[in-house]
């Protein structure tokens, strides 16, 4: 069963608060730099991305394939890649990462309702 590195809201899902594991990607980045369209509810969503001397954190979760495209589905944008992440325990593990294609030059703050969604969520990591 495959390993997927998982952040922003899709870390809210069920499945993957049931079998996650936080988890970090050295030289990449997860920031809030995917620009809504439409703007109407969320400015703004996290993004993960190469970045240079940045740590990236998330959850490492291990799903099917079909819980995967479940889960995945509606994203857009990315590209899935395979990376090495280290777990909490300091443990090298290979995973399935979406990386954003289309990154704006700079962070755009969130709505409060996503933050705030996202902040609980990593209370529970």
């Amino acid at each position: 069963m495959p390993t997927y590195f998982v952040y922003g809201a899709l870390m809210a899902h069920p499945l993957v608060k049931k079998n996650g594991q936080t988890a970090c990607i050295k030289d990449y980045a997860v920031e809030m730099r995917l620009i809504n369209g439409a703007r109407i509810i969320e400015p703004s969503f996290a993004v993960f991305f190469k970045s240079e001397k940045n740590t990236a954190w998330g959850v490492a979760t291990n799903l099917t394939e079909k819980e995967w495209g479940k889960i995945s589905g509606h994203e857009e944008s990315y590209s899935l890649n395979t990376l090495t992440a280290t777990t909490a325990k300091g443990k090298g593990i290979s995973i399935q990462a979406l990386i954003s294609e289309n990154v704006y030059p700079h962070e755009v703050i969130p709505s409060a309702r996503y933050a705030k969604m996202l902040y609980k969520i990593s209370l529970l990591l």
